[in-house]
């Protein structure tokens, strides 16, 4: 059945397509378009990943890719697409994957007014306490597309040469392919006004934000505000001091967004010559003591970003599942429930390291995060859940013609009562260059999930062997 709300959202989605072609299309404004086309064939050895004996199966694969890249001093844009189409030799069974990410950002005003328009699709799960699919290679009932569209108008403006205004308002979709999992809507404003552009003396600010978010089947939907006013001082050129308090959302009245709690936080920030940025504040929020951190470090051949930040949330503002499509090091969500409609305290602690040398590029990502105090739009308590995580990539280039990479993956999470749960994923490959646009990649990979439980049938182990012939143009 297709709801009002969808037909809404697939003519904003409309919309966000015309406004990018436009853009993009406009007199003056090039692009650098690159693509390509991989053929090959995997060989798995439990295609429905089975706890007992798996099905051995080869899987015909056609994946182009096309990706679009746009540079100007108003219009930015970048476009990533590719489908996976596999034919599954024994079964005579197609699949066809598609997967995008796309980000357009226009000056509407330089330097003052801008509106930001995305849309992506991937891959996630239907069910946690279900068995999760090694990729998209494996048939599986538990996987789902996942379509997220969006746009935002941001206001920027400078008042001499200490204050600043800054006004965001950000409209977000998210939609699933299956029924069981109920599509959203997201309405986020943000206002602030401060004299940060001083870098000297006596600071202060005023921020307003106000998060909402409605489900299409929903009786409730949730809406948090808060407001807050800030006083500091320049401790150098580079150390700002600060305290901050105000009203926000009670916790425990999820239905009456009201600013009736109050708010504080002491804190400093700190910026060294754009290469070096760290914040850290600690305070009272309505539903207890608080602190977050956040550190940014963008050295020659190294960089890095650390952040831990407890906040209230929903389910559909949390990270997905992600099939390295764009990202191989990008945070899973294996507890949410996707289309769930229930809030809680996310505390959550995320690291990105990364190194490039002449021949090496290291990438890793860590994540842990606890949900706690969840409950319904309604206010009916829910149970805590956790996860965390550990993905690796490793890519060395042997010679002028030859790389090789090395991937692996670590996910633990707990779903009560089910408990505690494990998928393992493991990658190596080696590619070689077979003149300048053409390469060939001999792949392994292999999965595992493994549960405490051993009345739980989702434990599996999955091996797979992949030979791939690529073409770029």
């Amino acid at each position: 059945m297709v709801t009002t709300a969808t037909k809404a959202r697939s003519n904003w989605t409309r919309l966000i397509v015309a406004g990018a072609v436009l853009l993009v299309s406009a007199p003056g404004i090039s692009a650098d378009i690159e693509g390509s086309v991989a053929i090959g064939a995997t060989a798995t050895d439990n295609l429905f990943q089975d706890p007992d004996e798996g099905e051995e199966e080869v899987i015909l694969r056609l994946e182009p890719t096309v990706s679009l890249e746009h540079e100007s001093e108003r219009v930015n844009a970048d476009v990533d697409y590719r489908m996976q189409a596999y034919r599954y030799d024994g079964l005579e069974k197609n699949e066809i994957y598609h997967q995008y990410n796309a980000f357009l950002s226009g000056a509407l005003v330089p330097d003052t007014f801008f509106l930001d328009l995305g849309a992506n699709r991937t891959q996630s799960i239907v069910d946690p306490d279900g068995q999760i699919p090694s990729g998209n290679l494996p048939i599986s009932v538990n996987r789902q597309d996942r379509d997220e569209y969006y746009f935002s108008p941001i206001f920027e403006y400078a008042f001499g040469r200490g204050v600043s205004v800054r006004a965001q308002y950000r409209h977000n979709w998210l939609d699933y392919s299956e029924d069981s999992a109920i599509s959203s809507e997201d309405r986020d404003g943000f206002f602030s006004i401060a004299n940060y552009r001083r870098g000297r003396g006596f600071t202060w600010a005023l921020r307003y934000s106000q998060l909402q978010t409605e489900y299409d089947e929903s009786l409730f939907k949730w809406e948090y505000r808060e407001a807050m006013a800030e006083l500091g001082f320049w401790a150098g050129s580079n150390l700002r001091l600060f305290a901050s308090g105000g009203k926000e959302s009670a916790w425990d009245t999820p239905l009456d967004p009201s600013l009736e709690d109050d708010v504080w936080e002491a804190g400093f920030a700190y910026k060294s010559k754009g290469k070096v940025s760290a914040e850290f504040a600690t305070g009272e929020r309505s539903f207890g003591p608080s602190w977050r951190g956040s550190l940014t470090a963008d050295l020659r051949r190294i960089s890095t970003t650390i952040s831990y930040a407890e906040r209230p949330t929903t389910t559909n503002r949390t990270p997905y599942q992600d099939p390295d499509f764009t990202d191989p090091v990008a945070p899973n969500d294996l507890v949410g429930r996707p289309g769930q409609a229930a809030s809680f305290i996310s505390n959550r602690f995320d690291w990105r390291f990364q190194v490039e040398a002449n021949r090496t590029k290291f990438l890793l990502g860590v994540y842990d995060e606890t949900r706690t105090d969840r409950r319904s739009f309604s206010g009916q308590p829910l149970l805590d859940e956790a996860q965390s995580g550990v993905n690796l990539s490793i890519t060395y280039r042997l010679g002028s013609r030859t790389e090789v990479t090395a991937r692996g993956s670590l996910a633990d999470w707990d779903l009560e009562p089910a408990g505690e749960r494990r998928l393992v994923r493991g990658w190596l490959s080696a590619k070689y260059d077979w003149g300048s646009r053409t390469s060939v990649t001999l792949e392994y990979q292999y999965g595992e999930q493994d549960s405490q439980d051993p009345a739980i049938l989702t434990d599996y182990v999955i091996n797979s062997v992949s030979l791939m012939l690529s073409r770029e143009f």
